[in-house]
């Protein structure tokens, strides 16, 4: 067996990447797991299918995205072409990244119909503010 080369700096940098975007993937579903009672990654992960979300959790199929500017459109693109496949609802999770300012932001993001259910059912409710422990921070 021979000696493997050096990574270059290109390749180095990608390998970091892409395990940045797997932790986060592993981050998702573990959160989600706590939501749904359900959560895994997608096979896409070790067999590298376009067509599996990142992240298959209850009746959502997730596109995790960690990145200093995350293209929604194609995001929610590749969500909804996983999300037809299965019956799921599709969902982006973003991880907003400003390493200049050591900014680091999360983000679920619906289609906007179930954008709006889901709001229908927070005032239902009678959900504020206060309700969500993230806001204490």
């Amino acid at each position: 067996m021979s000696p493997s080369k050096p990574l270059s700096e290109h390749e180095a940098r990608g390998r970091s990447s892409r395990r940045k975007g797997h932790d986060f993937e592993r981050y998702v579903a573990r959160r989600m797991l706590d939501v749904c009672g359900d959560a895994r990654r997608g096979i896409q992960s070790q067999r590298g299918s376009a067509d599996v979300a990142d992240v298959m959790a209850g009746p959502f199929a997730i596109e995790a995205k960690r990145k200093k500017r995350v293209r929604l459109p194609e995001a929610m693109d590749q969500a909804e072409a996983c999300a037809s496949l299965t019956g799921k609802i599709p969902v982006v999770a973003v991880k907003y990244i400003r390493e200049e300012d050591h900014v680091k932001r999360e983000y679920l993001v619906l289609p906007f119909e179930v954008g709006l259910e889901a709001l229908h059912l927070i005032d239902q409710h009678g959900m504020t503010r206060t309700s969500f422990p993230c806001f204490d921070k």
